[in-house]
């Protein structure tokens, strides 16, 4: 379960997703895996903005990257 800041930077991301603010979202996941490395989602979300970017390595890295 994520803690206080994951929780809070998880609906940060998230708003910031859905308003394809990917650049601003990858800042709030980024955070989020910092503050709980044991939540997988934030880094399969962060891949996930990555490649509404076109980022597609940064993305691949994402899904071998461990915090």
């Amino acid at each position: 379960m994520a803690n206080k800041v994951g929780k809070s930077e998880k609906e940060k991301e998230n708003a910031a997703l859905k308003a394809g603010d990917y650049p601003n979202a990858i800042g709030h996941y980024t955070t989020a895996i910092f503050a709980d490395r044991n939540d997988f989602t934030f880094s399969l979300n962060r891949a996930a903005a990555y490649l509404k970017l076109g980022r597609n390595e940064d993305a691949m890295k994402m899904q071998t990257w461990s915090g």
